[in-house]
């Protein structure tokens, strides 16, 4: 068993943790950047790569700490990383179920922001502390194959070469719970006070219950990319989830066929910043 990890950081005129950035060779790459409205970067992104008895594992993970919890930047950060460390262990100690894999990821993520001590942190009206909560998505990519897990309204999406986007994945969000409990359209749920929360993510949950992730999986082929973001990102590139991802396509199309995944990841970060940038921003992108 071999094992390859990379992980390369570039800055501006931002520090480190508000434009970090993320390159394991010309195919996989991810970068998280504080926007233009934002006063820290409270994202995060990572991948990393593993072979393991020949065959090579992609990891992308991405989180988004939720801006009204607590410490909600350190959440995201230790969340991230301990995913990802998780699923990386997994895959070297030999297991090839990658839903397993993912398992621990999460749970590893779970632990992390449950780790964080609320002592200190702002209280609101009813003087009740805030729990650091981040929304979480990771992949594993190997073999011809992808297996994704999530929690909250962080995305991931197949894009062939030559066009079209697939969403891979569904968020968990007052949206998406509006259209299937009211029966109304995505567009009148967007309207709601509520279109922008969400339903699911790391962190406290009531007593005697546990995080419900989501699963999914899909088949891979040459030519395509794995993109994994945060709603920084789509709500520019795919803001109606019941359209077609017109901006995100015409981004993907712009560039030259042979970028790589960096060049790629950035491209789609700075079309976010020149569309508004309310949000964190936040790109992992894998070239198959």
């Amino acid at each position: 068993m071999t094992s390859t990890q990379g992980n390369a950081h570039s800055v501006n005129a931002h520090s480190a943790r508000d434009d970090l950035r993320e390159q394991v060779g010309p195919h996989l790459a991810a970068r998280s950047f504080i926007g233009c409205q934002k006063r820290r970067n409270e994202d995060y992104g990572t991948v990393a790569e593993l072979i393991v008895d020949g065959t090579t594992y992609s990891i992308l993970v991405v989180t988004d700490g939720v801006s009204t919890s607590g410490r909600p930047d350190e959440a995201a950060e230790l969340a991230c990383i301990a995913g990802r460390d998780a699923i990386l262990a997994q895959l070297g100690a030999g297991n090839k179920l990658l839903q397993d894999c993912l398992k621990a990821g999460v749970n590893a993520a779970q632990k992390a922001v449950l780790s964080l001590p609320t002592v200190g942190i702002s209280t609101n009206g009813r003087g009740r502390k805030r729990p650091p909560q981040a929304a979480f998505i990771a992949a594993i990519a190997g073999a011809g194959k992808a297996a994704l897990v999530w929690l909250g309204d962080c995305r991931a999406y197949l894009l062939p070469r030559g066009g079209g986007a697939r969403l891979l994945t569904r968020d968990h969000s007052w949206i998406n719970l509006l259209v299937e409990t009211e029966g109304i359209s995505v567009l009148e749920a967007m309207q709601r006070r509520q279109a922008h929360w969400i339903t699911r993510c790391l962190g406290r949950v009531k007593s005697g219950s546990s995080i419900e992730p989501s699963y999914a999986t899909a088949d891979l082929n040459p030519g395509k990319l794995l993109m994994l973001c945060s709603d920084g990102f789509w709500n520019y590139g795919h803001p109606r989830q019941d359209q077609r991802a017109t901006p995100l396509l015409d981004q993907m199309h712009a560039l030259p066929a042979d970028a790589d995944a960096a060049t790629i990841a950035s491209r789609l970060v700075d079309f976010a910043c020149e569309s508004g940038g309310h949000d964190n921003i936040t790109v992992a992108a894998l070239k198959l």
